[in-house]
């Protein structure tokens, strides 16, 4: 982590209420913060994954249309998922997805695909920001830190 991102942390810390962090804090167990700082924000954020699997993209899109596809589109879906991981956060990537499929509305199969591209982000990552980004019916975060935090960075947030 970057040492901005350790002091944006380390403000967090301070100012939380969160019975479990407080204790964490006040015990300086930096193994127990860094287990509730990488645990799922509550409520659930969504966040745009930096790294989607070819697999969980393909997962996610139903392949009845694709005949129906001018052979370009059908050649870009393949170059897509041939370089996978994707990130995202990408416009550019959540582009393809509606490029290919059509606009994401409600039920539409690119909001399909794009849904399996957000997943919740940590107490961290939510504290550490980021902007939301929306494609069509799907927003996430993207976050201006997406990772785990070690007890090494703990360490530096709770020290003096």
């Amino acid at each position: 982590m970057q040492p901005a991102q350790i002091q944006t942390l380390k403000t967090f810390v301070a100012a939380s209420v969160d019975a479990a962090i407080v204790a964490a804090r006040t015990a300086g167990a930096t193994y127990d913060l860094m287990n509730l700082l990488n645990a799922p924000n509550v409520p659930a954020t969504s966040a745009w994954r930096v790294a989607v699997p070819a697999v969980d993209i393909d997962a996610a899109a139903n392949y009845t249309t694709y005949d129906t596809l001018t052979q370009g589109k059908r050649d870009e879906w393949d170059i897509f998922l041939k370089y996978a991981p994707r990130n995202m956060g990408l416009s550019k990537n959540r582009s393809v997805v509606t490029d290919v499929w059509g606009a994401a509305l409600a039920s539409s199969l690119s909001e399909a695909i794009l849904l399996v591209c957000v997943e919740n982000a940590s107490v961290a990552e939510f504290a550490l920001g980021g902007s939301t980004k929306t494609t069509g019916t799907v927003s996430a975060l993207l976050r201006s830190f997406a990772g785990q935090v070690s007890q090494d960075d703990c360490v530096k947030i709770l020290a003096p």
